[in-house]
This record gives structure tokens, sequence and C-alpha cells, in this order.
């Protein structure tokens, strides 16, 4: 019974750990263009789009999510970027407030 529940409780926290590394390591860099902006994830293709295009943007546990104007995603952003301040700067510069 002991030694079941040991390995119950390994595999939920190894469960735990790989949900946690998926999650943080999804978006690698936000880049900056003129009004061009590049998402690049660590997996998956680069999304390139205008910072004009950008309408709404929400705040979830974890992502910040861009869309544009009928409500369609853009991008999810980990709100945990080491630049987070430099891209509400550069939002905020066109009038998008997070």
């Amino acid at each position: 019974m002991a030694e079941r529940t040991a390995i119950l409780f390994l595999e939920l926290a190894a469960l735990g750990m790989s949900v946690a590394y998926l999650r943080i390591g999804k978006v690698c860099r936000v880049e900056a263009d003129g009004e061009h902006m590049h998402v690049i994830p660590w997996f998956g293709r680069p999304v390139e789009f205008s910072v004009r295009d950008v309408s709404p943007v929400s705040r979830s546990l974890g992502w910040i999510v861009l869309y544009d104007r009928e409500f369609k995603t853009l991008a999810k952003v980990d709100s945990c970027l080491e630049d987070m301040d430099k891209l509400k700067g550069y939002l905020a510069s066109y009038g998008i407030k997070m």
C-alpha cells in the first residue's frame, strides 16, 4: 500500500512539473520592429502582425492575450517575460492599455 501511494505521488508530481514546464516555455521572445510585432514561440511558427491590428488586450492567469478587432487571438504572451515593462510601454505608445 505504501509503495502504491509513493508511486502515485511521484507520477502526480511528474505530471504537474511537465505541465508547468510546457506552460513556462511556450513563448520565447517578443520583438517589435516599428509597427510590426513578432511573437516567437519555442515550438511552432512565429506570429507576425501590425500593432495597429491589436484592439483589446485581456489578462488571464499567467497570460496576456492580444486580440484583433474581430476578437480573434493574435498572440498569447506569457506575463513572465523578461522585458514586460518595455512591451507595456510599447503598446501604451500606440494607445493599447494592458
